[in-house]
């Protein structure tokens, strides 16, 4: 859940900057590799995290724009294995473009 605040909404070039809450879950991780350590399979724990975003949009017309965006997210979640726990950082960052359709 994300709010943008668009900087010039009625131009061609419509940049914005946003933030919220993202909810991340993440599978477990198993591989030869962490069975021969004797780790096993590492559970990583789901997160309620905050989120940053930024981004453009650019108009083709009355209807339809191309959009491009920037989300980074803070996820850096406990994992447990057969070794413990220890804090993970992934911290991704999404990147995306496409055609908006407005109406």
């Amino acid at each position: 859940a994300n709010v943008q605040w668009h900087f010039v909404r009625a131009s061609m070039f419509s940049p914005y900057v946003g933030g919220g809450l993202a909810y991340v879950r993440a599978g477990g991780l198993s591989s030869g590799d962490l069975d021969l350590a004797g780790i096993g399979t590492v559970k990583i724990d789901k997160k309620l995290t905050w989120d940053a975003n930024a981004g453009l949009n650019i108009g083709l017309g009355r209807m339809f724009a191309i959009g491009v965006d920037a989300k980074y997210i803070k996820y850096e979640p406990d994992s447990k294995a057969a070794g413990g726990t220890e804090k993970l950082k992934f911290n991704p960052l999404a990147l995306s473009a496409g055609v908006k359709l407005r109406w």
